[in-house]
This record gives C-alpha cells, structure tokens and sequence, in this order.
C-alpha cells in the first residue's frame, strides 16, 4: 500500500509478528512487513493481512478521532474491515 502523495508504504514496526505491533509510513525497503494481502468476506468488506506476521490490520479506538493502526490475529470485529 503507497501513499500518493509521499510515496511511503504501510508496514508493520520493526517487522514485528506480534498482535497489537504499531502500523507506520515507512520508507519502501522490499520487506514482507510491508506487503499485504486483501481479501474479501461474504459481505463484501476487504481485510488486508500483513504478509510476514499473517495478522490483519487493526483499528484501535475506530470510534474516536485520532486512531492507532496495529495489526492484530484475525477476528470478526469491523473494525478489522
């Protein structure tokens, strides 16, 4: 995943596996940690799943303003959609 206008993709801290590891522009270095596989459910909502640690992209706190992305093992909860 690129950003647009910097040209930073979305990898996962220090190549971490763990739940709850910090989601980060990043600077594109060819790592597993920065590649994601999107999948869609029955519903039609997307889960992207980090390549290296197999973990989803997580939204921590989807109902404030400021929001945390970590990646977390996979669960139903929509705020992995």
């Amino acid at each position: 995943i690129v950003a647009r206008g910097g040209g930073k993709v979305v990898g996962v801290l220090n190549g971490s596996t763990a739940d709850g590891a910090s989601i980060r522009q990043q600077t594109y270095a060819s790592r597993a940690s920065q590649q994601w596989r999107i999948t869609v459910n029955a519903e039609g909502f997307h889960r992207l799943t980090n390549v290296n640690s197999g973990k989803s992209l997580d939204v921590s706190n989807w109902s404030q303003d400021a929001i945390n992305l970590t990646q977390w093992t996979a669960h139903a909860g929509t705020n992995q959609q």
